[in-house]
């Protein structure tokens, strides 16, 4: 069976008396209804989830150009005012806010492309399920084969056909700084020694030609070009550039590609003689000098060098010019228009590309720098040019015998010819030879393909009765033609093809409209038939590309999130589509459902509709995260003295309240102590603490708990039942124990193994397989092989546990939940109540217990604790593990010893 609406949100409770696992909650605002004494203002408090970040080096799509979201984020504060203008689904959004957190657990995806997404495991992007329809979808529920969504519409061109550069450097303090301190220093120049050599090479810069003829290719080659204001009165005779023009831009690419520095110079290498001449009239063109130019015989090409001090240090600014394995795309480029980044990529790929011309050809760049060849890849997609990276390992010479990891960007299909209309080279070249590939060769258009839509189509395919005159036959009636089929449909569907696949859609609705039978099979298919139109339209409006998962890691790292206006809360990293209290909501419904006021809210009505969705004008929900300022809160009074438009009572909600600023917070009091009458607050916090005490002091604090696993069995059982859904009861009990207290998660998880059996039982192995589940027979192996002192039967245990992917942090909870099953056992005498075992299950922990002491079971415990500091520091697992098992082996002997 398959489950369409969300058991989350199917299942959402709508009275007091669907909430699971809070009777304290529940019975307080029960009474509270019961006798008209509700409060005028409450505080929830307790874990609800967890934040949604991504990591420092993301690359965020802007309304103009890019930036790395490490440099939007204020990383000395928390929340800090962040107002920028970002590219989301609908067009171009604001901003708010930025978060930033330390040290937090994260999860890496890397897409078949090369694609890569680094986020806190709660952070949902866009995918594709396989119903064709697109989806968010949590860092942590995403799974090897799965589709992410990458962005790839053209941005807009820009007005702005420059950019401002900041540059400034005193030739004066880099002497100072370079020479000041050292003393009795010989002069070159003047074959004397000197007390304080920078003062005195300051007056060869001044005076002395012969200075500038002495030192030809080191730092003091400046001579009388030093600027006015780095050595008085000198006559300044070079230009820095003050803007990012083109051809600033396509230096920048030359140099990225082949540029290379040391102590002395910058020096740009070409075999092509063409490619030189243009680097060399360039550098004369924006600055003013001309650079040498020699032959290296020995490889083959030609060096320009650039000696020029304040040149050089322009550069070594603007783009580091850096070993190879460390090359980046200059911020600076990042951030600029795209006629701007056009000329970057040309001359980029005028030195580190190539054109393919075997097979069906193709067009790419190599480089030894993931980073630069993955920040290339996120600028091919401002002009919609996807592309894939590839890492292969080369030799960096003939005589050097030791391998090197290069990596490959390749551009293909279609998107050559994008490369080609908005891109392209510089030599005559490498043009000719593109124009070959794109022109006269047949461009394979297979590569952007829409997964899952040729399975849907062909099962729709099969459910049809046509007969041999090509009639579409229903209860044995001939309704119509049947549409002219498309070719080729069991091959994957690519977008030349979507627009056939829409057609034959409207022509079937058509035909089944026109028949006028009204019958329960007609239904169906017309059902069936929209509901294919309304995804196909659905992807064509986006033209998303469709990249399979191939690779899944996990990491600690700082994160970084942003905060938006309005109701689009999605924004473009790395080319992926990244996104932004029931309670509270029922205790509104309570009192304003029409039938109301009422203990059970009816849920249908338009009030408990609006509220229950979030639509209610009444029903004021506040990020204080995002709105947590004095304006925010002079802003809130004001409306509070507002009458309600169609509810009886107009209710405040305030989430993360902690995060008010001292001012607000103050500004608030005033607000939550007397309101107006017809207002109530209920304000949300994970961190309790945090909260100002004259607040607390004001309102009534009810804490949200976590769900017991007995209560979260039960509740998943019942849905279970309601649903349909066969089971095995061991299963049920699986899925409790791994949705860690929360009720949404439970339903999570029932749904994710739903969807994965299909038809079929729920059994162990089935949630095994599908929430990675560890199965409890591996803990008790574990613990057998402690007892049993077998050292290498547990770390071939461990190996086995570990095998399976599950992450560190699930596998300790696992052990440490056992340990205290058989600590409960051996203290209680075998009468533990809650436990939720079978008898077997019962029978099977007694026996355990009882061949192991109490004191080691604290032992163990204890361990667990201490290997957990370990994880967080991203230590080696099994090491971790398989030291746990050895000191734990040692434990038993100790005490079993002693007794």
């Amino acid at each position: 069976m398959s489950i369409n609406i969300p058991l989350a949100i199917k299942y959402r409770p709508k009275n007091l008396n669907e909430i699971v696992g809070q009777p304290t909650v529940v019975k307080a605002f029960t009474n509270a209804f019961k006798y008209k004494t509700l409060h005028h203002a409450y505080i929830l408090h307790g874990g609800f989830g967890g934040g949604k970040c991504i990591v420092g080096d993301s690359i965020i799509f802007k309304d103009v150009g890019l930036d790395r979201i490490s440099n939007l984020v204020d990383e000395t504060k928390t929340v800090s005012i962040l107002n920028q203008k970002l590219l989301c689904e609908s067009g171009i959004g604001e901003t708010t806010n930025g978060y930033f957190e330390e040290n937090a657990k994260t999860i890496r995806i890397v897409t078949n492309e090369g694609y890569s997404i680094e986020g806190t495991p709660e952070h949902p992007i866009r995918v594709i399920n396989k119903d064709g329809k697109i989806e968010w979808r949590k860092l942590k529920d995403i799974h090897l084969d799965d589709y992410a969504c990458i962005f790839r519409d053209i941005q807009k061109k820009s007005n702005k056909k420059e950019v401002d550069i900041n540059f400034s450097f005193k030739v004066k303090d880099y002497f100072d700084a370079k020479f000041g301190t050292k003393k009795n220093v010989l002069c070159k120049v003047c074959n004397k020694k000197y007390g304080n050599l920078s003062t005195h090479i300051k007056t060869h810069l001044i005076s002395n030609q012969k200075y500038k003829e002495s030192f030809p290719s080191t730092d003091f080659i400046c001579g009388s070009q030093l600027s006015k204001s780095a050595i008085n009165n000198v006559k300044k005779d070079i230009i820095i550039p003050k803007k990012l023009n083109k051809d600033l831009a396509r230096v920048l690419g030359y140099l990225i590609a082949e540029g290379h520095s040391d102590n002395n110079s910058i020096s740009f290498f070409n075999s092509d003689l063409f490619i030189i001449n243009d680097f060399f009239n360039l550098i004369i063109k924006l600055f003013g000098f001309s650079p040498k130019v020699k032959k290296d015989t020995r490889n083959n090409v030609y060096v320009v060098s650039i000696h020029h001090l304040i040149v050089r240090k322009f550069f070594e600014k603007i783009i580091g010019i850096n070993k190879s394995k460390d090359k980046y795309v200059p911020d600076i480029i990042l951030q600029s228009p795209l006629n701007i980044v056009s000329e970057f990529l040309k001359s980029y790929f005028e030195g580190d590309g190539y054109n393919n011309l075997k097979y069906k050809g193709s067009i790419g760049c190599s480089s030894k720098s993931y980073n630069l060849i993955s920040q290339i890849q996120i600028l091919l997609l401002r002009f919609g040019i996807i592309c894939s990276i590839k890492r292969k390992y080369t030799k960096e010479l003939s005589y050097v015998k030791k391998d090197y990891v290069s990596w490959y960007l390749q551009i293909y299909s279609l998107n050559m010819r994008l490369f080609k209309e908005s891109i392209g080279f510089i030599s005559e070249r490498k043009n000719l030879e593109m124009n070959s590939i794109c022109c006269h060769r047949k461009i394979n258009p297979n590569k952007d393909i829409i997964p899952y839509l040729n399975g849907i189509l062909n099962d729709f395919n099969k459910k049809l009765q046509i007969n041999k005159g090509g009639y579409i036959v229903v209860n044995k009636i001939n309704i119509g033609k049947a549409p002219q089929w498309i070719d080729n449909i069991s091959q994957n569907i690519t977008y030349e093809k979507l627009n056939k696949v829409i057609i034959y859609c409207n022509d079937f609705i058509k035909i089944l409209n026109d028949s006028k039978l009204s019958c329960i099979d007609i239904q169906i298919l017309t059902d069936k038939i929209i509901e294919i139109k309304e995804i196909c339209d659905n992807i064509n409006k986006y033209h998303y590309f469709y990249s399979k998962v191939v690779n899944i890691s996990e990491n600690v790292s700082n994160v970084y999130d942003v905060c938006k206006k309005g109701e689009d809360k999605s924004f473009i990293a790395n080319g992926f589509i990244n996104h932004n209290t029931s309670v509270a909501r029922i205790i509104a419904a309570m009192e304003n459902c029409i039938k109301g006021p009422t203990l059970n809210p009816c849920g249908v009505c338009k009030h408990c509709i609006a509220i229950f969705n979030g639509k209610s004008h009444d029903i004021r929900e506040i990020d204080a995260a995002s709105n947590r300022g004095i304006d925010d809160i002079r802003g809130l009074k004001q409306e509070i003295y507002q009458s309600p438009i169609e509810c009886r009572t107009k209710y405040i909600l305030i989430d993360e309240v902690h995060s008010l600023t001292g001012i607000a917070a103050e500004s608030a009091l005033k607000m939550i102590e007397e309101p107006p009458t017809g207002v109530r607050f209920i304000l949300c916090t994970t961190e309790f603490h945090k909260i100002i005490d004259t607040i607390k002091s004001r309102c009534i604090s009810w804490q949200i708990n976590k769900v017991g696993w007995t209560e979260l069995y039960n509740h998943i059982k019942q849905i279970a039942d309601k649903e349909g859904v066969k089971y095995e009861d061991s299963a049920i009990k699986m899925i409790a124990r791994s949705s860690k207290g929360s009720v949404r998660n439970s339903l999570q998880n029932l749904q994710k193994v739903v969807n994965y059996i299909g038809e079929g039982i729920i059994s162990d192995d089935v949630v095994n397989e599908s929430l990675g589940v560890i199965d409890d027979k591996l803990y008790f192996l574990l613990i057998d092989n402690i007892i049993n002192d077998d050292p290498s039967g547990a770390i071939s245990n461990i190996n086995t546990i570990l095998e399976g992917g599950k992450e560190i942090s699930d596998i300790l909870n696992g052990i440490n939940a056992h340990l205290g099953i058989l600590m409960k056992i051996r203290a209680c005498k075998k009468n533990v109540p809650g436990l939720l075992l079978s008898e077997d299950e019962i029978k099977r922990y007694c026996d355990q217990a009882e061949r192991i002491k109490g004191q080691s079971l604290l032992y163990m415990m204890k361990s667990l604790r201490e290997i957990s500091f370990g994880v967080i520091y991203n230590l080696d697992p099994q090491v971790l593990l398989e030291s746990f098992t050895i000191e734990s082996i040692f434990n038993v002997k100790k005490v079993n010893s002693k007794s």
